[in-house]
């Protein structure tokens, strides 16, 4: 209803669980630009309904504050 009534044009959230990604995925589809963070320890834990969602995922150390390991591709793939 809100994307509807609003028009974002950029949702910035925090804290996805795998019960967001349907909204989430609908946002998208409507042609807004969506910045969020979810919990993972890598690519491989991430879970499939987060999968495909995004244009990019930033996978940032555990244990150095800000610092980027890896960055990757909707597909999943190390582009950075």
């Amino acid at each position: 209803i809100g994307v509807r009534a609003m028009r974002p044009e950029i949702i910035v959230t925090d804290e996805l669980s795998a019960k967001d990604c349907v909204a989430i995925t609908r946002a998208v589809d409507a042609g807004i630009c969506v910045l969020a963070s979810a919990h993972f320890v890598s690519m491989q834990s991430v879970g499939k309904e987060f999968r495909g969602i995004f244009d990019r995922y930033v996978l940032l150390s555990d244990s150095v504050i800000g610092k980027v390991v890896g960055i990757y591709n909707k597909l999943g793939e190390e582009i950075g």
